[in-house]
């Protein structure tokens, strides 16, 4: 994610979205300074623990919010 991050920039918005426990490296280095202002989300059912800012339960959910954003 750093490599990406550092060849974008000048990105206007950052959303990261992922289902497992590796994922968790990535949410903690862009919202611990990389990229603070990204929208994290994690995937997964509600007793999942995680440093994600946000959390939907099924991939559908992402899907969901990525289509009204941009309509």
């Amino acid at each position: 994610v750093a490599a990406i991050v550092a060849e974008h920039k000048d990105c206007d918005f950052l959303f990261c979205a992922g289902d497992d426990a590796t994922d968790e490296d990535m949410f903690e280095a862009l919202e611990g300074g990389l990229q603070p202002q990204a929208i994290t989300c994690a995937i997964g059912g509600a007793f999942k623990r995680t440093r994600a800012r946000y959390h939907v339960n099924t991939p559908d959910q992402i899907i969901t919010a990525l289509e009204a954003l941009v309509e």
